[in-house]
């Protein structure tokens, strides 16, 4: 079957690589809402009257950043596939297929995967309050926060050189 060659000779070597996508995330918010009013009971203590007033503040964050690896690829699984490097031979990043794959490598053969990452923090806080002032005296107030810090880091396809019936020659 007709296959695939990469050849270059005279000391030159072979650099298959990837292809970086990386992606950027930053964002901030921040909410207020205020609230006022008057309340009217009747009972039987006749009237009663009260003022309310209360509020709510909130503000985060999210910021994100991935880096992601797009790998690059050579030969088919259906055909045969051959490298022929005078110097030094690199797979950073890259997928060598083939029913057969043939080498002849003048220098070191290098094979490394790239992980894929991601970092991610975040913090959301908020506070409230609500009081109510006549007949007597009422209150509430609460206050939370969440936080998020996450950092990952994964191989999603590795690199290497992948024969199939035909082997490694």
């Amino acid at each position: 079957a007709v296959g695939d060659c990469i050849r270059f000779s005279d000391g030159v070597g072979i650099n298959l690589e990837s292809v970086q996508d990386t992606m950027s995330n930053r964002s901030n918010n921040k909410n207020s809402v205020w609230n006022a009013g008057v309340a009217v009971s009747y009972g039987s203590d006749g009237f009663a009257f009260g003022v309310t007033a209360g509020g709510n503040l909130g503000r985060g964050y999210g910021n994100g950043d991935e880096r992601s690896w797009v790998n690059s690829h050579v030969g088919l699984q259906e055909s045969n596939t051959t490298i022929i490097s005078g110097g030094d031979t690199n797979i950073v990043g890259g997928v060598v297929r083939g029913k057969g794959i043939h080498t002849d490598i003048g220098g070191d053969l290098t094979i490394t995967s790239l992980q894929d990452s991601l970092q991610y923090t975040g913090k959301q806080q908020n506070i409230s309050g609500q009081i109510t002032v006549g007949y007597g005296v009422s209150g509430s107030a609460s206050y939370n926060q969440s936080k998020m810090n996450a950092d990952y880091a994964s191989v999603q396809e590795q690199s290497g050189l992948f024969a199939g019936d035909g082997g490694y020659q």
